[in-house]
């Protein structure tokens, strides 16, 4: 795609929409996780309770196992919206009801376990959804700038949710705090009665279908089932250094002296705007240059900045070198993530988008979360110059297996949403949305 094209793109109203969709995302998170944790400390709860309460966070790791249902069945009451955004209408309402019942009620137990687990459902079911409706929505032309506007706006979300609230806590207490939270998830209602629904397509014929025909459909592709299983392990490994690196960061830095402060203040101002330049960049150079070169390209660039930290190990506490070191991980980052979701979208087809989708973010973050876990043993036990040496030569096994796959890739990458089709009133379903190259 020529330079004038790419920047065309960016002109485009809708692609600029998925930064309040991507808000409407990103907001929830913190508020039933590391915010939500913090107020719960302030009120005095132990370190074990806080610890089990973290547990429901993991709806947003099991949400495959729900999203055959947002493919299946048609929203109750909304339905005349459409089906996507007849189900983010229920979610939003629903977390924005959760968000002010929590600030009435405040950490009380039991009802706060209720509250929290009910706010990590949702949410996860928010993604579920908005997810399919991008996936759905977005063409070919604007997939790349819709991700990285997208991540933006899911930043964006996260920034409020989370240095956001902590400002306000100090000023207005955490129950004001998280009122303020739920006006700002209710005003992401508007943007989606305003918000343009998909081309409607048929949907799967019963809940058995609606589990079964996503992966069947993924793995009897054209490229085979070999490959198919090639792409989940490519997602699955592309991240690994990364991951492993963000676990333990702060325990690093911490190591060296910085401050809770210093790593709090610069850290989420630099992830902010690092990784929003990241994903924009992202978007345009993944025009630019395709899919399959980004890839290389990003996949190589997030792993070699982690050099910085290498350096930081042998320097000692540098705030230059920080400062130096997690704006270009971070832009870095929002490069890798941009163009991994687009690999994403392309290999979603319409009809089941909420299911694939899910299936392969689920993939993408698989392996980083497991070996997150065992990154303080690596740590440990290697020392930290050459473990995030170890996280960087991560990559490897995912870029050689990248070019095994590039067939799969291109065809991702030039795969059209399918064309509009009424879907029937009632009867058998029509054939599934099929993409063509």
């Amino acid at each position: 795609m020529t330079l004038r094209e790419t920047l065309a793109a960016f002109r485009r109203p809708r692609v600029w929409l998925m930064v309040l969709m991507g808000f409407a995302s990103g907001l929830p998170l913190l508020l039933s996780g590391s915010t939500l944790s913090l107020w719960l400390k302030n009120a005095q709860f132990d370190l074990a309770t806080i610890g089990f309460l973290s547990w429901a966070g993991t709806a947003y790791t099991w949400k495959v196992l729900w999203s055959p249902l947002l493919d299946r069945y048609a929203p109750p009451l909304f339905a005349r919206l459409g089906r996507r955004r007849g189900w983010m209408l229920w979610t939003q309402l629903a977390i924005t009801a959760v968000l002010a019942a929590l600030a009435t009620l405040g950490p009380q137990m039991p009802w706060l376990a209720v509250l929290v687990v009910s706010l990590a459902f949702l949410s996860a079911s928010q993604d579920i959804v908005v997810d399919a409706w991008r996936t759905d929505l977005l063409t070919q032309e604007e997939r790349a700038v819709g991700v990285a506007t997208f991540t933006m706006g899911y930043r964006l979300g996260l920034l409020v949710a989370g240095m956001v609230a902590l400002v306000l806590s100090d000023q207005i207490g955490w129950q004001g705090t998280y009122l303020v939270m739920a006006a700002a998830m209710g005003a992401c209602i508007l943007v989606t009665l305003l918000a343009p629904e998909p081309p409607p397509v048929s949907r799967p014929r019963s809940l058995r279908a609606a589990v079964a025909e996503p992966w069947i459909e993924f793995f009897s592709r054209p490229h085979g089932a070999l490959k198919a299983a090639g792409v989940l392990l490519f997602l699955t490994l592309f991240r690994v250094g990364d991951f492993m690196a963000n676990t333990m960061n702060m325990p690093f830095l911490n190591d060296l002296g910085f401050s809770n402060t210093e790593i709090g203040v610069v850290g989420k101002v630099i992830t902010f705007f690092g990784s929003v330049l990241g994903g924009l960049v992202g978007g345009g150079l993944v025009l630019y240059l395709g899919l399959f070169r980004g890839l290389i390209i990003f996949g190589l660039a997030q792993s070699i900045t982690n050099l910085a930290y290498v350096a930081l190990a042998l320097v000692g506490k540098s705030m230059p070198v920080l400062i130096g070191g997690m704006i270009v991980d971070q832009v870095a980052g929002g490069l890798a993530s941009t163009a991994t979701g687009v690999l994403i979208i392309g290999l979603c087809v319409q009809r089941y988008s909420a299911v694939q989708f899910a299936l392969l973010t689920g993939a993408s973050s698989l392996a980083g979360r497991m070996l997150g876990g065992f990154s303080g043993v690596l740590a440990q036990s290697m020392g930290w110059p050459a473990f995030f040496t170890l996280t960087i030569l991560a990559v490897i096994p995912a870029l050689a297996l990248l070019y095994l796959l590039r067939d799969v890739v291109d065809r991702a990458e030039h795969a059209r949403s399918t064309p509009p089709a009424p879907e029937p009133p009632s009867g058998p379903e029509g054939p599934s949305g099929e993409r063509t190259p």
